[in-house]
């Protein structure tokens, strides 16, 4: 890239400070790419979804500390997902009719669709679609034929 002027020590360093800065950025997108198609982290994933976490707190659990900039503040996000991942799954609890604690005082749903061989696999249609409920879409069938039959 040859130029008209030659550049100062000053301007080059400027252009590596930039430079560096630029291929840090790239390294940890490729990081995060790399770990979003890891299958331990689909694993995870998958897991933490059944309890009823979206991706972003998903997210929020594998971002290291450094990144957070302060010292220490890995541990506190650690224990706050433990916190969330323990209310999602009492929230879960009350949905099958265990009772939850008193401070969760949102009426539990009734099941709007079951699933056609398991009985146990139910989805009360609020939320993030069930698992279940999207493979049987998949397969041809419509939210109609899902229906719990109240007989």
């Amino acid at each position: 890239m040859p130029t008209g002027k030659a550049k100062t020590a000053a301007q080059l360093q400027a252009e590596i400070k930039r430079l560096e800065a630029q291929l840090e950025q790239k390294n940890q997108a490729d990081q995060a790419t790399k770990m979003l198609k890891s299958r331990e982290f689909k694993s995870v994933q998958s897991a933490i979804n059944d309890l009823g976490m979206s991706d972003k707190e998903i997210l929020s659990l594998f971002k290291p500390a450094a990144a957070a900039g302060k010292p220490g503040r890995k541990a506190s996000k650690a224990k706050s997902a433990k916190k969330t991942a323990r209310k999602k799954t009492t929230k879960r609890k009350s949905a099958k009719g265990v009772k939850s604690s008193a401070s969760d005082k949102r009426a539990v749903v009734a099941p709007k669709y079951q699933h056609p061989e398991n009985k146990d696999l139910v989805w009360s249609g609020r939320g993030r679609q069930a698992n279940w409920v999207t493979e049987a879409l998949a397969n041809g069938k419509t939210l109609d034929d899902l229906l719990v039959n109240r007989g």
